[in-house]
């Protein structure tokens, strides 16, 4: 019984395998079809440029300023209602939160006028070194976006849009073991994608350094409204060492450019696309098509009535 099981067993498998071979020329002619359709639709596809920054945290954003004033007289400063404790890892940590932040990226795209290359590009021309925009989505001759709703209605791209799109462009990997951040903005023109790369971390820098300065400006404020009050010596004297601290802090940071990030190995222009990885797409479609007409082979074979299941 189990030898007849078996044989019935091996006579269905090369059946099978006869019926495959049967239906090559059928298998071929899909997996041709799929190749040339994959092949046809890969090539439609605009080159994606990716150019990459690797920044490390500076002395500034690492502890110097405050820090070692803060373990004398962190208790006292905080009773006077000052927060001298700063950390590296706090910093950095708001810098990378403040670059991927809507506030931060929709004004950059305001001030550097990026709507219409980041939402109405087609393709770059790489002869000309010239961004093809898409006249469907924005009319480049009269100035103004043509893009439709549903309803008919002009779509101007909205903020969230803008972000959107932008934050699909941008990528962040922050090595925790060396401290390292590595930014990379990708764009169908490697030109702008150089250009985007270099101006956040300019940006990212100036903005860090715009909010220290204005809390220790106000820092400086407030305790200078202290000494004028107190009649303490002791006090005045723990005043007006914050005093000098946080003027010190004030003074690095209106002169130093690379505030929080200083640049170690500097953005290129990306000379070879990052994607689409055709060769791979295809090798990848080649094989599920060939998967495919397997699978279809095998469903035929077993589901469709054929002579080989009367014998």
């Amino acid at each position: 019984m189990v030898l007849s099981v078996h044989h019935e067993n091996e006579f269905i498998f090369y059946a099978l395998l006869k019926y495959i071979w049967s239906k090559k020329f059928s298998v071929i002619g899909f997996v041709t079809l799929i190749i040339v359709l994959t092949t046809i639709w890969l090539v439609s596809l605009p080159n994606i440029y990716k150019s990459t920054v690797l920044v490390t945290p500076t002395q500034e954003a690492t502890g110097s300023g405050l820090t070692s004033m803060g373990a004398q007289l962190g208790g006292l400063a905080s009773l006077a209602g000052i927060n001298i404790s700063g950390g590296s890892n706090d910093k950095v940590a708001i810098a990378l939160q403040v670059l991927e932040s809507r506030k931060f990226i929709l004004n950059f795209i305001e001030k550097y006028n990026i709507d219409i290359p980041l939402i109405a590009s087609n393709a770059w021309d790489q002869k000309n070194n010239k961004l093809e925009i898409n006249p469907e989505i924005y009319n480049s001759n009269t100035k103004t976006w043509t893009r439709k709703d549903s309803s008919g209605n002009l779509a101007p791209p909205t903020s969230i849009e803008l972000y959107n799109k932008f934050l699909k462009l941008l990528t962040i990997d922050n090595a925790v073991s060396t401290g390292s951040v590595t930014v990379s903005v990708e764009h169908l023109s490697p030109h702008l994608a150089l250009a985007w790369t270099e101006a956040l971390i300019t940006e990212l820098n100036a903005t860090m350094r715009d909010r220290d300065i204005k809390s220790t400006t106000l820092s400086i404020s407030y305790l200078e409204n202290q000494i004028a009050k107190t009649q303490n010596a002791d006090m005045q004297k723990i005043f007006y060492q914050l005093v000098q601290e946080q003027t010190k802090t004030l003074m690095i940071a209106e002169v130093t450019p690379e505030y929080v990030f200083e640049v170690i190995d500097p953005a290129f222009l990306p000379l070879e696309k990052s994607a689409p990885k055709r060769a791979l797409m295809l090798i990848a479609a080649t094989f599920l098509a060939g998967l495919l007409a397997l699978f279809f082979c095998i469903l035929c074979f077993f589901v469709i009535p054929r002579k080989h299941s009367a014998h």
